[in-house]
């Protein structure tokens, strides 16, 4: 009997195991929330996150492709889980945009929404440093900035680490105002014409033939 009962209570832990509560990612109903669905109604914690989440640039233009990267301060802090997703700055606060699938092995998109608006992970490995591409939409001029959710472990993690803001502007203003997309570096002038000091002009020599020309006597072919 004593075994029997040994053997429930490994099945019944491997059941309810951590590391296998929602493995494959955040479900589309915590999409408002952003709240991970751990047992034991673990909070999320409220000090300083490790973890930020970084957009390649502050201005882009709608529909144009935006790199966005998760990024560990120090750098060696690893995390398993996260769920990344745009939003308007300002009231209603809606998801905007969407997200490209760039790596289904540790990537997985769900509709919060919108169609693959919310990017999440795939699986419980350790992460670091990964980059998400984000495609703002067509149809909005405005501020955004990423909301994100990561977690370090099972029981560490934070709610609500937002990005700096970024602009999205009309796509038909001009490239100085509606920036590059951030897949490629942003290019720099270096071909500033160095100063030229304006050379002094030298006086002209008179002929003597024509001295006294224009006050006491009138000359032909005098230079004016």
């Amino acid at each position: 009997m004593r075994s029997l009962l040994s053997v429930v209570a490994v099945v019944l832990g491997v059941l309810i195991s951590p590391s296998r509560t929602l493995p494959n990612g955040a479900p589309e109903s915590v999409c408002d929330t952003m709240l991970p669905k751990h047992g034991n109604n673990i909070p999320p914690l409220t000090t300083a996150s490790p973890f930020r989440i970084t957009p390649g640039t502050s201005v882009i233009g709608s529909g144009q492709q935006l790199q966005v990267e998760i990024e560990s301060f120090p750098t060696n802090v690893v995390y398993k889980g996260f769920m990344i997703q745009a939003r308007n700055r300002y009231p209603p606060y809606q998801v905007l945009g969407r997200f490209e699938q760039t790596d289904e092995g540790a990537i997985k998109l769900i509709n919060c929404g919108g169609q693959d608006s919310t990017a999440t992970h795939t699986n419980t490995q350790t992460k670091k440093d990964l980059a998400l591409e984000w495609v703002a939409p067509d149809n909005f001029v405005g501020e955004i900035v990423f909301n994100g959710t990561i977690a370090q472990d099972y029981a560490q993690f934070w709610v609500g680490i937002e990005s700096t803001p970024v602009k999205v502007v009309a796509s038909g203003q001009p490239p100085s105002v509606v920036g590059i997309s951030t897949t490629r570096r942003v290019p720099t002038t270096t071909t500033v014409p160095p100063y030229v000091a304006p050379t002094a002009v030298k006086g002209e020599t008179v002929d003597p033939i024509y001295q006294g020309c224009g006050d006491t006597k009138g000359c032909f072919g005098f230079p004016e």
